[in-house]
């Protein structure tokens, strides 16, 4: 499939809308009272659950809501899943299906939540009733979710055929552009890729995120003036979309342009200095700048900010404890973690963080027993797996670190980290073959990663020597065009005597 896929997308759908809509549910302890207005009449739905402390008042008063019974149960079965309730969030779902029938977004929700649980197969006859039962734009939705997930599964024809699937059903969903460029361009024809930004941001010029994965892209193929371009007229496009400024300071901290990514920050925080995700931002930054204090501050500033929600106060917790780490203050970045999962027991990334801190201090015990914790508030956090198979590996418990690697690959097969590093391990044991596929599998989730590229060389290079070392480098740089350490290695390769 090239660009004419593309060039004959025409007609379809006029208008370009957002295929899921998020409302507030009102809820008190054990039971949910949904206020709703159904067929011209104002009632209340009750969806009795067990008893939680994390709710919020019901209204003194009830109103009116013009909204779809579904659309409610969809909203408070997405907020179950983020708190990690997921029996009783399938609950919710099901009674949405049972009590209004099938509705596209209610269905497309719950699928995921399927295959993020990793049950697959459920989640596929979801997404088919999703994609039957919608209307043209729900089902590009649908298309797009489905082949999302079929993708980090590995089974990328599949996944071409769902995004143009998606396309047929409506060629005018932009996010479904944004995602299907995306994909193109890291597992498919470039060229395609950058047709399909081209023609999502005729539609939708003001698509934040669209313009953010256009530059991503371009960046990562080595245009450099052409991402910073897409960035600034994104920027003036949308010039209350924060989201615009941070991504392009990111991409500027890359290019080691560090002045002009502190310049937009402090321009964004200059605008709206409540904004809690340029002051993280802004802390990041100077983090690797190795200004602590300036960090310090903005992490203090951070904490204070009035846009703070809840689910983002254990995150900044965490990279300020990152930071103090990197400073040399062990017992304050320990302090750190501690605070954060005060405020959410379950983030898993404080549990690895912290883990992963014990661990370089061979504290290896307290490694162990913070990556169990980790596991114990999500069993699918194929991160904490790889980081607990590390530190079994090293104390020599292989057939621990084996079991946990492919916990890890269980959980999220589209994690090349642990893939790579599941390889490494198994090249030191002397399993060359296992450890080849593994290298495969990896490159297949993100074949642009050049350290997994660069370990397969050496790999090649020390048990077939380097003639096959060059074969997998320059199968790297058919990928990795402008990465300049695979085109040292091969340089060193060819210029050494055969």
């Amino acid at each position: 499939m090239g660009v004419g896929f593309v060039a004959g997308l025409g007609g379809g759908r006029q208008g370009i809308g957002r295929s899921t809509v998020r409302p507030s549910v009102n809820s008190r302890q054990g039971v949910v009272t949904c206020v709703l207005s159904k067929e011209g009449k104002t009632g209340q739905a009750r969806l009795n659950l067990d008893e939680s402390d994390n709710v919020v008042k019901r209204p003194s008063a009830p109103k009116r809501v013009e909204r779809p019974l579904g659309e409610v149960y969809e909203d408070f079965a997405r907020k179950l899943c983020r708190e990690g309730r997921i029996e009783e969030a399938r609950g919710i779902f099901h009674s949405a299906v049972v009590e209004e029938g099938e509705i596209s977004s209610v269905l497309r929700s719950w699928a995921w939540m399927e295959y993020r649980q990793r049950k697959m197969e459920t989640a596929r006859g979801l997404f088919k009733r999703a994609v039957e039962c919608g209307s043209p734009e729900e089902a590009a939705a649908a298309w797009c979710a489905w082949a999302l997930a079929e993708q980090r599964e590995g089974n990328l024809s599949t996944a071409a055929e769902y995004f143009r699937s998606g396309m047929r059903a409506d060629c005018t969903h932009v996010p479904l552009f944004a995602s299907f460029a995306t994909f193109e361009g890291k597992h498919g024809s470039k060229e395609l890729a950058r047709a399909l930004f081209q023609r999502g941001t005729a539609l939708a010029p003001d698509c934040s995120r669209l313009s953010t994965a256009w530059a991503n892209f371009e960046a990562a193929d080595g245009n450099v003036d052409t991402a910073r371009a897409i960035y600034q007229r994104a920027a003036f496009l949308c010039p209350e979309e924060s989201s615009i400024p941070l991504a392009w300071s990111k991409f500027e901290a890359e290019m080691r342009n560090f002045r002009e990514a502190r310049r937009i920050l402090y321009e964004l925080n200059a605008k709206d200095p409540e904004c809690f995700k340029a002051l993280h931002a802004l802390a990041k930054l100077e983090t690797s700048a190795k200004q602590y204090g300036r960090a310090r501050d903005m992490y203090r500033r951070c904490l204070k900010s009035t846009s703070l929600v809840n689910e983002n106060i254990a995150p900044v917790y965490q990279a300020w404890a990152l930071m103090e780490k990197k400073a040399g203050n062990l017992d304050e970045a320990r302090n750190l973690f501690k605070r954060g999962l005060e405020h959410d027991p379950k983030h898993v990334y404080i549990w690895q963080a912290w883990g992963l801190l014990e661990y370089t201090q061979k504290s290896y015990e307290k490694a162990r027993e913070l990556f169990e914790k980790g596991i114990e508030s999500d069993p699918l956090s194929a991160p904490t797996y790889q980081a607990w198979a590390l530190l079994e590996s090293k104390l020599g418990n292989e057939e621990k670190a084996a079991e946990l690697f492919e916990k890890a690959t269980n959980a999220q097969p589209s994690h090349a980290q642990s893939w790579q590093a599941w390889a490494l391990f198994e090249c030191k044991r002397g399993n060359a073959c296992r450890a080849k596929s593994f290298f495969e599998r990896a490159l297949v989730s993100d074949p642009t990663s050049g350290p997994t590229w660069q370990a397969w060389a050496q790999m090649e290079l020390r048990n077939s020597g380097c003639e096959e070392a060059e074969k997998v480098l320059n199968r790297a740089l058919e990928y990795c065009p402008n990465n300049s350490a695979l085109k040292a290695q091969l340089a060193n390769l060819t210029s050494e005597p055969k």
